[in-house]
């Protein structure tokens, strides 16, 4: 991993020349002889493979821990809290699917470094991320079970394992890379700080609802993992770790439906995260744009982004 004096980011930035010219030139074979997936897209920035290889890596480096789950790691943007946050170490550790649960949550306070600044943890709660679907199946612990071999394939050869990376049309809903409509072109620039700026044109303001309907009708909120998290928190205050948590801002149905289906009542989790020692924030959600009902535009995410810093600065 990058030490601060040779990069802001999360990634690291390694690779040799020779192996890099090899998977560009590999990548660009394979792209070409590639079936077109149904929805374009379009990814900038880092190699996504690596993105998530060393994402899931970062150990003793960050003041400020941006944690959940495809609402967060395209919602929150590092760079746009360093202003009100000087000198912090901020990166953004969400994954797809993220469960705030598990391995995740000890990894959260892993990836602390030390120093003088405050420690923070933000967590992005949302209804999926205390299901028992989540629990089982996530982006975290996907990158986390990769063996060494893979890891390296990840950081050497990122460009051909993203060309080789098949398209699924459930992962836009959850946070993966592909689109649901035919016509349509997903943007997504992978930054080094764990942000994924993402946009879909055209926009599909209910795009995300019939994939979040099928996984939330797999099971509600699970009463033992809501209990898993608070408890966590407890032992993070004792820690004099800093823990603030706010529901990432959707659409009105997306969030009607996560309250039917997955019964996630915000304000009694609230009531128990703020008794756990932690510092609840009501967002107010029609004032961020979404492009599919889930995920912020990266306009929102900024604004959000900024907003979130502004509240940690006062703190």
């Amino acid at each position: 991993m990058p030490t601060e004096s040779t990069a802001r980011g999360l990634l690291q930035r390694s690779p040799t020349a020779i192996a890099l010219g090899v998977a560009a030139l590999l990548a660009v074979g394979v792209a070409r002889l590639r079936p077109a997936p149904a929805t374009m897209q379009q990814n900038l920035g880092e190699s996504p493979a690596r993105f998530w290889a060393e994402k899931a890596r970062v150990e003793g480096r960050l003041d400020v821990v941006l944690a959940g789950d495809s609402r967060v790691f395209r919602g929150l943007a590092p760079e746009e809290m360093r202003a009100a946050l000087p000198g912090s170490r901020i990166g953004n550790l969400g994954f797809s699917a993220a469960c705030l649960c598990g391995d995740y949550l000890p990894y959260l306070e892993r990836s602390l470094g030390d120093g003088p600044t405050e420690k923070t943890i933000v967590l992005g709660v949302t209804a999926h991320a205390l299901t028992s679907h989540a629990a089982r199946d996530n982006g975290f612990l996907a990158e986390r079970r990769r063996t060494a071999r893979e890891r390296l394939e990840s950081q050497y050869l990122g460009p051909l394992e993203d060309a080789l990376r098949p398209i699924d049309a459930t992962e836009l809903a959850l946070g993966g890379g592909s689109a649901t409509r035919t016509s349509a072109l997903y943007f997504q620039d992978f930054r080094a700080d764990g942000w994924v700026a993402s946009r879909l044109s055209p926009e599909n303001p209910n795009g995300a609802l019939v994939e979040y309907e099928r996984v939330l009708r797999e099971g509600a909120v699970e009463p033992a993992l809501e209990t898993e998290l608070l408890a966590q928190v407890t032992k993070w205050r004792a820690r004099n770790i800093r823990v603030f948590a706010f529901r990432p801002p959707t659409t009105t149905e997306m969030r009607m439906l996560e309250e039917r289906l997955a019964h996630f009542d915000e304000a009694a989790f609230a009531a128990r995260f703020r008794e756990a020692g932690g510092d609840y924030w009501e967002i107010t959600p029609d004032a961020y744009h979404t492009y599919d009902g889930s995920h912020l535009t990266e306009a929102s995410a900024r604004e959000l982004s900024r907003d979130v810093a502004a509240r940690l600065g006062r703190r």
